[in-house]
């Protein structure tokens, strides 16, 4: 189990800084450097742009500073037994996330977001403070590799790449908007078939076909677990449409609505009457 030990988001040095800790620290540390600053000794020093994530783990030796007011990061120490790392990161992941080097992740405001969750949680503890500051821990080092080999694409690619997931998001959480792929290729300041190149590019589906996969999920997830009747589901997921709602859903799923709720009923009463608390024993 990861054990967070300090932490801190969005911190400040008002006056230049140089940290030094010849022989390292206990526990690991993650650092996400949100100004310039260097890393290194005096004779071998190295200058690092803002938007920079550096991982040490325990014993390695760590200096850096900022010759210049106003250094600002979020940071995170914490305790991880090596069979965790090695389980969380196995031989030949590993490499995606090189200790003691200076990284540069293709999103780095999504570690940011990630590290705030942490601190906020590290600072006010609940009763499962313990698992959470695990998960949030592991999540951020998993989202910080994921990032960095994301790095290594052409950086016009992951500028669309984030902006295009973050619209992505938005319409599995709203499937019910009335979205319009001209609108959605506008707002990306692209063309509408630039846009559509990219979509599918990213996501190996286009981005109607998106919509209509975000609209249809949410209507098997009602009809498996409400008592709702079709046209209100049709009417929820964004369809103004019943019959339409049913063409869709058939022509994707091989059945109409009705027929995918008894068979999702008859497979749950099926998985109820063989499971064992619900068998005799002898």
């Amino acid at each position: 189990m990861i054990t967070v030990n300090y932490c801190g988001h969005d911190s400040h040095h008002p006056l230049p800084c140089e940290i030094r800790q010849k022989n390292g620290y206990s526990d690991w540390l993650l650092l996400l450097v949100k100004t310039d600053a260097w890393f290194g000794t005096e004779k071998n020093r190295c200058v690092t742009r803002p938007g920079m994530a550096i991982l040490f783990a325990p014993g390695m030796p760590v200096h850096y500073g900022r010759a210049t007011k106003d250094y600002n990061d979020d940071w995170l120490h914490f305790s991880m037994p090596q069979p965790d790392w090695e389980a969380l990161f196995p031989d030949e992941k590993r490499t995606a996330l090189p200790l003691g080097l200076p990284l540069y992740p293709s999103d780095f405001s999504r570690l940011s977001a990630c590290m705030f969750l942490l601190c906020r949680e590290f600072r006010s503890p609940g009763v499962c403070s313990g698992q959470v500051l695990d998960c949030l821990t592991r999540a951020l080092l998993l989202t910080l590799a994921e990032e960095i080999q994301k790095a290594g694409k052409p950086e016009q690619a992951i500028a669309y790449h984030s902006r295009l997931s973050r619209l992505r998001t938005r319409i599995y959480n709203d499937p019910a908007y009335p979205w319009r792929i001209e609108t959605l290729a506008a707002g990306e300041g692209v063309s509408l078939s630039h846009f559509q190149h990219l979509y599918k590019q990213f996501f190996g589906c286009s981005c109607r076909r998106d919509i209509i996969r975000a609209r249809l999920e949410l209507a098997q997830m009602h009809l498996r677990q409400s008592d709702m009747t079709v046209h209100s589901i049709a009417s929820l997921c964004g369809y103004e449409n019943e019959l339409h709602f049913m063409r869709q859903f058939k022509k994707w799923e091989g059945m109409t609505p009705s027929q995918y709720r008894e068979s999702a009923q008859s497979s749950k009463k099926q998985r109820t009457s063989t499971s064992p608390s619900t068998q005799s024993t002898s």
